[in-house]
């Protein structure tokens, strides 16, 4: 007999506070045994990955835990923090462990915005330092050119000087993504 009123061999429990449990025996002679077990109820587990969110193709992004003491995440990681490079959406998942060895899950959902696609036209491969200027034309429009020799939109081989340069025209879009597209010109 237990003492939740129970005659049952095996007692399936679910308390919500630490509880002792008290089990009567009795032989055929009516002789008594009891002895009882002490149930410690952990405090509820709160997982958390954190908010989803979307980033930018290639992103390297923190993610970070809470709620417990130990952790496992689906790339195999046990600890709180870990550090992804995103190239597709992808979900994470952690489980989290409390002291007395409970457990609770989440997960975080990662979005992913493409690069935008760039390019730069107008640049020739060579050049000899006393050629004219350049005008350029990067795509889409709005973007910036850098390097030796980058004047706004114009590539001056004078400016530039003898050598091999490399020409970058870089683009962001209106989810902050960032595209580039090089070109290595010869002086």
């Amino acid at each position: 007999l237990w003492s939740t009123g129970s005659i049952d061999d095996t007692l399936i429990i679910t308390p919500l506070n630490d509880t002792i449990f008290v089990l009567t025996a009795y032989n055929e002679y009516g002789c008594k045994l009891s002895d009882s077990v002490n149930v410690k109820v952990d405090s509820k587990i709160n997982a958390n990955a954190g908010s989803d969110i979307t980033v930018c193709e290639g992103s390297k992004v923190l993610l970070t835990a809470t709620g417990g003491v130990g952790y496992l995440w689906n790339t195999g990681s046990t600890t709180d923090t870990i550090g992804v490079t995103i190239n597709s959406d992808t979900t994470f998942y952690v489980t989290v462990y409390s002291a007395a060895g409970c457990l609770a899950w989440d997960s975080i959902n990662i979005s992913r915005n493409s690069l935008p696609s760039v390019s730069i036209s107008g640049l020739g491969s060579k050049y000899c330092v006393n050629d004219t200027d350049i005008t350029l034309t990067g795509n889409p429009s709005g973007g910036i050119f850098y390097g030796n020799g980058i004047m706004g939109n114009i590539f001056s081989p004078v400016l530039a000087g003898s050598g091999v340069h490399n020409i970058i025209y870089e683009y962001t879009d209106g989810n902050s993504c960032t595209g580039r597209d090089t070109q290595q010109v010869i002086v």
